[in-house]
C-alpha cells in the first residue's frame, strides 16, 4: 500500500462523485484475500444464509469475503467503501452490523464461539477503520473498533492499515479451517438441513435472538449515573476517553472494561423493554469477590495490590473518585502468591488535571475523603495531585486497619464476613472510618449539613458507607456499580451493595 490513498476524480461534468473507491479498494483487497476466499460486492443477508441480528435480512455492504461449505456460505470478513468526503465512523454501524451477523453464522453453523472473530473494515480511499464482530456470548454478538482513523495519506497511517489488512487475512485463513472443521458437527448439519430441506432451494436462516446470560455478563443498566449533567450522550464520550486512557496505560490489568453498550434490550431486571445498558463481565463467574480477605496474609495482598491499583490509575491520569470496598474485586489465584484486584463503577471518574468536577464536589465535601484531599491543599499541594486523596483516603484507611493491632484488626474482621448483610458492612466499614479519622486527626464531620440541588440531607461519616445516589424519579440509583449483581457468597442484591458506595 502506497502512503498516497485513492482520491476522488471526477468521471464527467454532471456527476462529478460518480467513481467512487470500490472499484480501486477492490483491487488492494485482492492483495490480502486468501486464494480459496471469494469476494461477494452488495450481498444480502438472506443470500448468505445469514440471520439479521441487529438488522433485517436485507441488510448489505459493499463486499463480503465468504467461502461455501456443501452450499452454505459462510461470510468471514466484511467491507464496506465510502468516497473520500465521509468520515468512516459513519459507515460504522452499517458494517457492525452485518460483521455480527456474519458471527452470528458461523456460531449456527457449528464454530465454538470462543474462536468466532469476524474481522470489518471501513474504507475511504483516504481514510480507514478497522474492527472486529466476536461472540461475547453463546448468543450474543459484538462489534468492536480496533484501530483508530488512518490516514492513508501518510507513511504511518498506510503502513499501520497495512499491518491491520494482514492481520485481518491471517484471521480470515483461521476461519476457513475452523470453517471446514465444523462441517462434521450437529450443528452444521441441522443448519444446512434447514436452509436447504432435501436437497431443494435455500429457506430462510433461522432466526437469531440475541441474548446474554447474568452467569457470563452484567448489564449495568441506565449507562451512567442520572446525577451526571450534560446527558447521556456527553457522559457516554466522557467515559469511553476515560476508559481509552486507562485501556493503554499501566492500569489495564486493574479495570473491569465493559464489552459493550446494547440497547433496545427486553428485560425483566431492567423493568420494562428497550433498555439501554453497558454490559460487563460477570467477574463472580471468575471468581471474583467484594467482601474483605479474613486471614492476615491476604488481607496485606489485598492492601498491596489495591495500593498498586490506585498508583496505575493515577499514573494514567485519572481520579476513580468511589474507591470503596464494594468498588474494588478480588480473587487469590492457585498460586497464592498474590491477590488480583479490578476495579468497577466509574461513573465518578474524572481527569486529574482538569480537577474535581462541580457536581461531585457537592456530594463530596462533607465527606471525609473531602476533608483529607482539603488538607492536601492547605499544604500547598498542587490540585492535580491533591485529588488523589479522593482515592487515597479508602487505601490508606485499610491499610490502617489491615495491622495486627487487635481493635483495629477486628474492625476489619467485621468486614470480612461473606455472611453479613449490607446493614452490618455498612456498620464495620463505618468503624474502619472513624479509626482511621481520629488517627489522621480530620474535622468530625457528623453534624455536617449538606445542600446539593435543593435537597438538604444529613450526610455525616456515616454518609460515606450509607452513600447510595437516588435519580430524578427517587429510585435508588442501582444502575452505578459495573460489578455483578450478586456478590459470591453474599445474602443481599445488587440493589443493596450499590447503596454502600460512595458516590
Amino acid at each position: 500500500m502506497s502512503a498516497k490513498g485513492v482520491l476522488e476524480q471526477a468521471s464527467s461534468d454532471s456527476y462529478p462523485d460518480v467513481r467512487t473507491v470500490s472499484s480501486e479498494m477492490a483491487k488492494l483487497d485482492e492483495a490480502y484475500k486468501p486464494d480459496s476466499v471469494k469476494v461477494g460486492p452488495r450481498m444480502k443477508l438472506k443470500n448468505l444464509h445469514l440471520p439479521g441480528v441487529y438488522c433485517s435480512d436485507l441488510c448489505e455492504v459493499d463486499a463480503v469475503y465468504y467461502i461455501e461449505v456443501e452450499k452454505l456460505r459462510r461470510v468471514l470478513a466484511v467491507h464496506e467503501f465510502k468516497t473520500p468526503g465521509v468520515a468512516p465512523g459513519v459507515a460504522l454501524q452499517q458494517a457492525a452490523k452485518y460483521a455480527c451477523a456474519a458471527a452470528a453464522g458461523l456460531g449456527q453453523g457449528g464454530m465454538p464461539c470462543d474462536e468466532v472473530v469476524v474481522p470489518l473494515m471501513v474504507s475511504t480511499g483516504v481514510l480507514e477503520l478497522h474492527g472486529a464482530a466476536y461472540m461475547a456470548d453463546r448468543l450474543l454478538p459484538v462489534a468492536v473498533v480496533t484501530s483508530a482513523t488512518l490516514d492513508l495519506t501518510t507513511r504511518h497511517g498506510a503502513a499501520s492499515a497495512h499491518l491491520y489488512r494482514v492481520k485481518a487475512a491471517e484471521q480470515v485463513k483461521r476461519l476457513v479451517e475452523l470453517v471446514r472443521g465444523a462441517d462434521a458437527s450437529c450443528a452444521f448439519f441441522n443448519l444446512r438441513q434447514k436452509v436447504f430441506p432435501d436437497g431443494g432451494g435455500a429457506l430462510a436462516v433461522p432466526s437469531f435472538c440475541p441474548v446474554f446470560s447474568e452467569n457470563a455478563m452484567w448489564a449495568k443498566w441506565g449507562v451512567v449515573s442520572s446525577v451526571v449533567p450534560g446527558g447521556l450522550d456527553a457522559h457516554f464520550a466522557h467515559l469511553c476517553r476515560a476508559y481509552q486512557a486507562l485501556y493503554l496505560s499501566l492500569a489495564s490489568p486493574y479495570v473491569c472494561f465493559p464489552f459493550c453498550v446494547a440497547t433496545g434490550i427486553e428485560s425483566a431486571t431492567a423493568g420494562s423493554a428497550g433498555a439501554t445498558a453497558l454490559l460487563f463481565p460477570n467477574l463472580t463467574s471468575a471468581g471474583f469477590r467484594c467482601c474483605l480477605p479474613d486471614k492476615v496474609h491476604v488481607a496485606r495482598l489485598y492492601v498491596a495490590a489495591l495500593a498498586s491499583a490506585v498508583r496505575a490509575i493515577h499514573g494514567a491520569g485519572l481520579i476513580h473518585g468511589d474507591v470503596y470496598v464494594s468498588n474494588v474485586m478480588w480473587r487469590l489465584p492457585s498460586s497464592g502468591g498474590r491477590v488480583d484486584i479490578k476495579v468497577i463503577d466509574w461513573d465518578t471518574v474524572f481527569f486529574a488535571c482538569d480537577g474535581v468536577p462541580q457536581h461531585w464536589a457537592r456530594r463530596w465535601k462533607s465527606r471525609p475523603k473531602w476533608r483529607l484531599y482539603k488538607q492536601r491543599r492547605s499544604e500547598n499541594v498542587r490540585k492535580a495531585v491533591a485529588v488523589r486523596a479522593l482515592d487515597e483516603f479508602m487505601l490508606d484507611t485499610l491499610d490502617y486497619v489491615c495491622s495486627e493491632d487487635e481493635l483495629r484488626w477486628q474492625s476489619w474482621l467485621a468486614a470480612a464476613n461473606e455472611e453479613c448483610d449490607m446493614g452490618q458492612l455498612n456498620e464495620a466499614l463505618l468503624s474502619m472510618q472513624k479509626l482511621y479519622a481520629d488517627q489522621k486527626g480530620l474535622p468530625d464531620v457528623g453534624d455536617t449539613v449538606a445542600e446539593d440541588d435543593g435537597i438538604t440531607e444529613r450526610q455525616g461519616v456515616g454518609s460515606l458507607a450509607r452513600g447510595g445516589l437516588a435519580g430524578s424519579d427517587g429510585r435508588a440509583a442501582s444502575v452505578e456499580s459495573s460489578s455483578p449483581p450478586r456478590r459470591a457468597g453474599r445474602k443481599r442484591g445488587r440493589s443493596e451493595v450499590d447503596s454502600g458506595t460512595d458516590a
